[in-house]
């Protein structure tokens, strides 16, 4: 457990260095020490992470690369394409399970790192917003995390106009996700303007969606009545499984992304006015308060709320630029921190599911190279 401490308490002493020392050559070795730690300590783990058995599965598949090229080995796996060519890959190099995840997390973190480098003026913060929000999807849903990854790379391009190149790396992103065909539709949302009253009745609307419980039903109706097996899968493994527990009606999430979104539309005025990006992102994030809300009572979509939660790190650093005094500076780094942590860590204590003698998958932490 003291690791996952240790590494956390190191990144963010990384981030608040970044924020003190304005000299960019400074903050490129700050930022590219820590895009070597996450890769290390992510992408070198052995026997550590929830699906660390499943993904050793998929390495013992024996498909052929025509099959692959020609998209047959989609209908034989149900799993995406770029992937199983990543995994006929490994095998053909005779490595394992480990090289894989070497492989998927160093690209993740260049399409992540390259990007926030580019959009944010205080990217190690959005790196330590990253770990709460996003990093450990490569501990085990590692196919969406890549994803995610290439998401958040594409988003420039909304802001740009330039829809061919959004389209290539979205395809790019379903290539190792399925899930991320459901965001191509935002390339002709997120540039609108929104009023907070749109913004409010929607999000009303969504909590009424919800404890309809409308998108659960019709999905299950969908799946039963098409027989099709790849919707009966996915309806079985993620749509039965609620967010919630007992009577609980709302997650730790929720209250914190309704905070942060509430934040961010009282001083929208103040803070657009430090990123052209502001705007998109900022739709982004309510919208997927709105559809984690309504869609709470199915589980696979928490892991779509990913997808948006991502807004996080470039929303969240513009803050500094509206908060003048040092002593507000700090004690705002000291509380996002705080969160940030508790969001980090609690996934760690609280995991259940490895097997009754050993039922936390991330402990004790294994890494080849110590």
């Amino acid at each position: 457990m003291y690791v996952y401490i240790l590494f956390f308490l190191i990144i963010m002493s990384a981030c608040f260095l970044a924020l003190i020392e304005k000299k960019r050559h400074y903050n490129l070795i700050l930022i590219g020490g820590a895009f070597f730690l996450l890769w290390i300590f992510c992408g070198f783990r052995y026997e550590t992470g929830p699906d660390w058995k499943n993904y050793t599965g998929y390495l013992n598949y024996k498909i052929s690369l025509v099959n692959i090229l020609t998209l047959k080995s989609v209908k034989y796996t149900l799993l995406e394409p770029l992937f199983v060519l990543l995994c006929w890959f490994v095998i053909n190099v005779k490595g394992g399970l480990v090289l894989l995840n070497i492989l998927i997390c160093f690209i993740s973190l260049l399409f992540l790192f390259y990007r926030l480098q580019k959009i944010n003026c205080y990217p190690l913060l959005g790196v330590m917003i990253f770990m709460a929000h996003g990093y450990f999807l490569l501990f085990s849903q590692i196919r969406q995390g890549i994803a995610i990854c290439i998401f958040f790379y594409a988003i420039k391009y909304i802001q740009e106009k330039r829809l061919k190149s959004y389209l290539l790396f979205m395809l790019i992103a379903i290539g190792f996700h399925f899930s991320a065909a459901l965001l191509v539709p935002m390339y002709f949302v997120v540039r609108m303007r929104f009023n907070q009253l749109a913004v409010v009745l929607l999000f009303i609307a969504s909590v009424l969606f919800q404890r309809l419980h409308v998108v659960s039903a019709a999905l299950g109706i969908a799946a039963r009545l098409t027989g099709n097996p790849f919707l009966n899968r996915y309806y079985d493994m993620y749509v039965v499984k609620a967010l919630f527990s007992g009577n609980a009606h709302i997650t730790s999430l929720m209250l914190e992304w309704i905070g942060w979104t509430l934040l961010l539309s009282i001083f929208k005025k103040n803070l657009e006015k430090y990123t052209p990006y502001f705007n998109i992102f900022y739709n982004f994030c309510w919208m997927g308060l709105c559809i984690y809300v309504a869609f709470a009572d199915v589980y696979v979509f928490s892991r779509i709320a990913l997808y948006f939660r991502l807004s996080f790190l470039v929303l969240l650093p513009c803050f500094f630029y509206i908060i003048k005094r040092p002593s507000l500076k700090v004690g705002f780094f000291i509380l996002l921190s705080a969160i940030i942590f508790i969001r980090w860590y609690t996934p760690i204590e609280t995991d259940r599911s490895g097997t009754i003698s050993d039922p936390n998958n991330f402990l004790p932490y294994k890494n080849i190279l110590f």
